[in-house]
């Protein structure tokens, strides 16, 4: 038979305190966490007010921010499309001048081919009236030639014939006359000897009549004697006296038809030689 303990009161205090204390513990530690949550709490509520203030405004920057970007982008917009209106406008008058330009350029190109046809059928006028001229020229200038040939032949004929020696009979019969001291009556033959030489001259003809002390040139002279200088000492190879006059043919403006054509005669003169030259045959 089992015998009951008994239990004493002071055993039971310190059970119940020793069962509590752990409780008290407990709920102190429930408490401060609760505490914890509630000042965890109010600061999630303060974070959470001012993010959403911050939240706010920050939506409101944003809505302003791009309110005005908006603006502005409407404002570019506007000009964009201005501008695009500018270029549609420049383009369509660029192509209205290119039109204008082309048309112009086929005008050009069309004119300048009639033009280049009537140069090219003037050009060959203008060659075939050339050589026209130019053959006509020709044959005028040999005419010209036939005839000045035919006139000249006649003139020397003329002249050899008659008047180169009635030149030389009335040249000689001064000379005599002078030689013989005379010179009163040579007045009139003078005069008509003249009269000849001026009317040769007109019919371009020149008279050559080398000037008594001038020098001597076998070119365009021919010696017909040999002077000795005697006394005087004349310079040797200087004319001494002019036997014959000589003629030479002459074109419209007074020149010799060249150095050496146009010459009919030469003149024949005395040419003085030194004193120790024999003197040569006299003229006759």
């Amino acid at each position: 038979m089992r015998t009951k303990k008994k239990i004493d009161s002071r055993d039971s205090v310190n059970t119940s305190d020793e069962v509590l204390q752990p409780l008290n513990s407990i709920e102190l530690e429930v408490k401060a966490l609760s505490d914890s949550i509630e000042t965890l709490n109010e600061k999630v509520d303060t974070s959470g007010s001012s993010l959403k203030q911050q939240v706010s405004e920050t939506h409101d920057q944003l809505d302003t921010s791009l309110s005005n970007q908006t603006g502005h982008i409407e404002t570019y917009t506007n000009d964009i499309d201005g501008i695009n209106a500018q270029l549609i406008s420049m383009n369509e008058m660029v192509n209205k001048l290119k039109d204008g330009f082309n048309l112009t350029l086929e005008r050009v190109k069309e004119t300048l081919d009639i033009t280049n046809e009537a140069t090219r059928e003037y050009s060959a006028k203008v060659s075939h009236l050339y050589a026209q001229t130019k053959t006509s020229i020709q044959q005028r200038d040999e005419l010209i030639a036939q005839e000045r040939q035919g006139r000249d032949n006649d003139l020397t004929s003329i002249l050899q014939s008659a008047v180169i020696p009635l030149h030389d009979r009335l040249f000689s019969l001064v000379r005599s006359i002078e030689a013989a001291g005379e010179v009163h009556k040579a007045g009139e033959i003078v005069n008509l000897l003249q009269t000849l030489e001026s009317g040769l001259k007109r019919m371009n003809v020149e008279v050559i009549k080398p000037e008594l002390g001038s020098e001597f040139d076998p070119a365009f002279m021919e010696a017909g004697e040999s002077v000795q200088s005697g006394f005087l000492r004349r310079k040797k190879n200087t004319i001494a006296r002019v036997f014959k006059c000589g003629f030479r043919l002459l074109r419209p403006n007074s020149e010799p038809i060249s150095s050496s054509e146009g010459i009919l005669r030469l003149p024949v003169v005395a040419v003085y030689a030194s004193s120790t030259e024999e003197p040569g045959s006299t003229f006759t």
